[in-house]
């Protein structure tokens, strides 16, 4: 450990190259945003995913998940809408007892091909209530946890590939 000390007291230069070549190869792994498409069309979605009047053409799916904090969402969103690349999702939270003020929409930038999947995280802004789990006399769980939230996507922004 005193050697290293010594290292770097005598070759401060050595210690000052090294971290600007550990910062750059750093910068190439960071993703540059998306520019917004010109051509990005609105694809307006059905409750089901399938693009309105297109529904031979595949759908936009996925599955979310709370954090442990539950103050953002990851999801994985599949683009299978055969030629469409898409740009943009939006998507609805809700949570009971439901009223219209308890309804936020999330648009995030994303850049999925078709037939590709990412993974998105939304943050939520805000904290999802706690699901309820019922139990036995003994303590042990019975079923799965009932949800007082839930999610879907409602659109989306892309363009065309061919």
């Amino acid at each position: 450990m005193n050697r290293m000390i010594v290292m770097i007291q005598r070759k401060p230069v050595l210690v000052v190259l090294l971290s600007l070549a550990l910062a750059a190869s750093s910068c190439d792994q960071l993703q540059q945003p998306q520019s917004k498409q010109e051509n990005d069309a609105d694809l307006r979605l059905t409750l089901g995913g399938f693009r309105e009047g297109h529904p031979d053409e595949g759908e936009l799916s996925g599955v979310c998940t709370p954090d442990v904090a539950r103050t953002s969402m990851d999801c994985d969103i599949y683009n299978g809408i055969v030629g469409w690349a898409v740009r943009e999702v939006t998507l609805v939270v809700t949570w009971s007892p439901y009223s219209q003020d308890d309804k936020r929409y999330y648009s995030e930038r994303v850049s999925i091909d078709p037939q590709k999947t990412e993974r998105v995280t939304i943050r939520l802004g805000l904290q999802l209530p706690l699901d309820t789990q019922l139990r036995n006399k003994r303590g042990v769980p019975i079923g799965p946890p009932s949800q007082h939230w839930g999610w879907n996507l409602v659109g989306a922004k892309g363009h065309q590939v061919h």
